[in-house]
Formats: C-alpha cells, sequence, structure tokens
C-alpha cells in the first residue's frame, strides 16, 4: 500500500577515513606553507603569496583525481577533492589570520619554529606506529 521513497546514503564514502586522510593531508600542508609564506615576506606580497598557495594547492588536490583516473587500479572521487579542498582552506585559515594582524606576527613565527622541532618527531611516530598495522604472512 504505501511505497518508501527512502534515499540512503553511503556514509562510508562520503565520509570515510580515506577522506579525512585527504583533508588531514592538505590541512598540514597548507598551513605549513602558508606559515611559511606569513612569516618570511613582508606584509605588500603576503596576501599575493597566500592567493597563489591556496590556487596551486587547490589545483594540485583535484588534479590529483584526474591523475588517479588515468592510473590502474584507482579511481577518481569528486569527494576526494572536496576533501582535498576543504582541507586547504581550513589549513590556511590560522596563518591568513595571522597576516591580518601585525602584533600576531611574532606568534605566528614561534608556530613555525616549533612546528620544524616538532614536526620531524611526529613522523617518527607515524613511522613507529605503522609497524604495528603490517600484517606478516
Amino acid at each position: 500500500m504505501g511505497m518508501k521513497n527512502v534515499v540512503e546514503f553511503n556514509t562510508k564514502v562520503l565520509f570515510g577515513h580515506d577522506k579525512l586522510m585527504h583533508f588531514e593531508l592538505f590541512a598540514i600542508v597548507s598551513f605549513c606553507v602558508s606559515l611559511l609564506i606569513v612569516t618570511l615576506t613582508c606584509k605588500k606580497f603576503r596576501l599575493r603569496g597566500l592567493a597563489i598557495i591556496w590556487f596551486t594547492l587547490s589545483l594540485i588536490g583535484i588534479a590529483e583525481e584526474y591523475r588517479q583516473f588515468i592510473l590502474p587500479n584507482r579511481t577518481a572521487e569528486l569527494w576526494d577533492a572536496v576533501a582535498n579542498l576543504l582541507g586547504v582552506c581550513t589549513g590556511m585559515l590560522l596563518p591568513y589570520l595571522f597576516s591580518l594582524n601585525k602584533e600576531a606576527l611574532p606568534v605566528a613565527r614561534y608556530f613555525l619554529f616549533f612546528l620544524m622541532i616538532l614536526f620531524p618527531l611526529l613522523l617518527g611516530l607515524v613511522e613507529i606506529n605503522e609497524r604495528h598495522f603490517i600484517i606478516k604472512n
């Protein structure tokens, strides 16, 4: 008698672990590069540099999906590209806010210095943890 008009979405495709990794990678890269631009360039070129970084990383994020389409055993996904773009925008937000405030610029330099020290340590932890996920036959 009654017909179900329910549309079900595969939330694993939309919000899966893969999308989170795309988001995190592009957020981290854009944060580091943007922070570098904000701390090392003069105010005259700062916003232009941030715009170029945003465009370049966004283009890479979209082009990477097209590249995967060409490769065998890989697929291109719209939602991966969207996650890449959201990661770029999110990662650039804090450095952009630093660029607007003169008093915050020394804080941005501290962030860059701390990042240079802490990032290799975090990469070491990733390497250590990856060993636990390897299954040996």
